[in-house]
């Protein structure tokens, strides 16, 4: 759900699923109807919303929308696999899993600034951004302690 407004990301799965997979449905939970509809030719793991913008996660690319009507692609990236449809969006930046294992890519959403970063040795399993955008934190494969990237003033430090 988007913060304060009605809108929900929903894709389909499960066992009978009332909405394809192949399909991003932005529902607006006042009107109770579906207000956008992205279609994809694949799966769709993830999907993240902001006020301004729809974040998609496919099995190997991520691709970023003005959230508008109807919505309009402002970038598509490539990923290594990523099954888990790991992805983040903050207000000024969206991070996922650069194209080889292990990698984080950061894009700057304002200038479209690209930065990867080796995070791990292994795939990532999990990634998560602080509510205030400044901390990314990751997680591998291999058992040890999470990975953390620092983003501060278009500077990103990247700690073990």
């Amino acid at each position: 759900m988007l913060g304060r407004a009605n809108y929900v990301a929903l894709v389909g799965g499960g066992r009978k699923p009332k909405f394809p997979t192949n399909k991003v449905i932005i529902w607006d939970d006042a009107k109770q109807l579906p207000v956008v509809t992205l279609e994809f030719n694949s799966q769709v793991f993830q999907a993240r919303l902001s006020r301004s913008q729809i974040l998609v996660a496919l099995l190997n690319s991520v691709s970023l929308y003005a959230f508008s009507s109807p919505p309009k692609k402002v970038s598509s990236f490539e990923t290594a696999d990523n099954p888990s449809g790991l992805c983040c969006l903050g207000a000024k930046m969206v991070a996922f899993p650069g194209r080889t294992p292990g990698q984080v890519q950061i894009v700057e959403i304002g200038t479209g600034n690209v930065s990867i970063i080796p995070a791990h040795s292994s795939p990532l399993k999990a990634m998560t951004l602080s509510p205030n955008g400044e901390i990314l934190a990751t997680a591998s494969e291999t058992v040890r302690p999470p990975s953390t990237i620092l983003i501060a003033r278009n500077r990103f430090q990247h700690e073990s």
